[in-house]
């Protein structure tokens, strides 16, 4: 294919405030922090910070809050290459994040704008802009699934092709963050070529949509144990690299951001996943969810550092 855009992302987007602690509060505690800072964030958008800044044409399409964060949000696109297409509406998204000594993570997000995305915003917003993407980022996180699948559907019908990003506890995402069904997480899964996913997704997608597994590209990330990948029915576990984490925040997206660069360039899914895998340990040497390398980045590490 030869389009105008390597990859286009249809997600979330927003500002994170971010604080690390010794160790995570008890229930009914405290726990005093003398850190914060303040980042961009969101899962589609990270991995499109990544993308490009390995060298691939990106744009992000989505919704954004009609505010201050959402002007600093947009400029920051522009600093890294990323062309944004941007629905303006309501607050931008914010996420809380604390993280301990290990690098662990807990995640309070208030979607604001992000959850506002429709299928109708879709369609006269970023069809066209769907249309001229090589690649097809979207999301099961934030965003409602009806406005992911909408995408899925144009990016498929233009013959790109659709790379989902699973992002955590399925159950937990249709039953308490409510941004869809179970049927129509099928339905976007169904549309996809690749579907990344974490561990815990992979748990509870196993148990209530069995026939994910068949006839796709499933990675499953494992965090320090590196990723699982599945191609039609067949099973490759590719080792994480070793190293000391300072924030997990992001590694999930910098490894979909470089998942895709591999794939774009004929890489075979075990070295795709390799190099992905890097692509997230390397975002977690330094606090934010966008700690992403350069391509010369990830390759030095790759070269310094064993799997």
């Amino acid at each position: 294919m030869n389009k105008e855009y390597d990859v286009v992302g249809l997600g979330c987007v927003g500002v994170d405030y971010t604080t690390k602690v010794k160790t995570f509060s008890d229930k009914n505690n405290k726990i005093v922090s003398n850190n914060l800072s303040e980042s961009e964030g969101g899962v589609t958008a990270n991995n499109l910070v990544q993308a490009s800044r390995l060298g691939l044409k990106t744009a992000w399409c989505g919704n954004i809050g009609n505010d201050e964060l959402g002007k600093k949000i947009l400029k920051n696109f522009k600093k890294e290459n990323i062309k944004a297409f941007a629905n303006k509406t309501g607050t931008t998204q914010q996420c809380w994040i604390i993280v301990d000594e290990k690098g662990e993570k807990e995640i309070y997000a208030f979607p604001n704008s992000s959850s506002e995305l429709t299928p109708k915003i879709v369609d006269s917003k970023f069809k066209k802009i769907i249309e001229r993407s090589n690649y097809f980022h979207t999301e099961a996180s934030i965003i409602p699934l009806k406005a992911a699948i909408r995408g899925a559907e144009i990016a498929k019908k233009s013959g790109s092709k659709v790379l989902v990003d699973i992002d955590c506890d399925v159950d937990k995402l249709l039953n308490i963050a409510k941004i869809g069904t179970m049927k129509e997480l099928e339905k976007l899964i169904i549309l996809s070529d690749v579907v990344k996913m974490s561990e815990s997704a992979g748990k509870s997608l196993y148990k209530n949509i069995k026939s994910v597994w068949n006839n796709k590209i499933i990675i499953m990330t494992k965090g320090s144990k590196g990723c699982v990948v599945i191609n039609q029915g067949n099973k490759s576990t590719i080792s994480a690299y070793k190293i000391k984490a300072v924030d997990t925040t992001g590694a999930g997206d910098a490894f979909m951001g470089g998942l895709s660069y591999t794939l774009l360039k004929g890489f075979n899914l075990k070295d795709a996943a390799k190099f992905a895998n890097a692509c997230g340990a390397y975002n977690c040497l330094k606090i934010g969810a966008r700690q992403s390398g350069t391509l010369k980045q990830i390759t030095n590490f790759m070269t310094q550092n064993k799997s």
